[in-house]
């Protein structure tokens, strides 16, 4: 089975979006960025979580002037 996580968010500028995943150690385990071709409402959808174990992470989405970061667990 594959995990995925969706992230919803309205895009005012055209603009480049880097999600960043952290483990509980503050480590880097994952990151991608996305290019933004479209203002409004955007949604991201993060597949295949397969290669991270379970446990606690911390996704740091930015965009533009804004950063936000979110608890996640993963369950295996």
């Amino acid at each position: 089975n594959s995990t995925s996580l969706n992230i919803t968010f309205s895009q005012s500028l055209i603009s480049s979006v880097l999600v960043e995943i952290f483990n509980v150690k503050g480590e880097l385990v994952a990151d991608k960025t996305f290019i933004t071709i479209n203002t409004g409402e955007q949604l991201i959808k993060l597949d295949d979580f397969q290669s991270l174990s379970s446990g606690i992470y911390f996704l740091r989405f930015s965009s533009n002037d804004y950063t936000e970061t979110i608890a996640f667990t993963n369950v295996k």
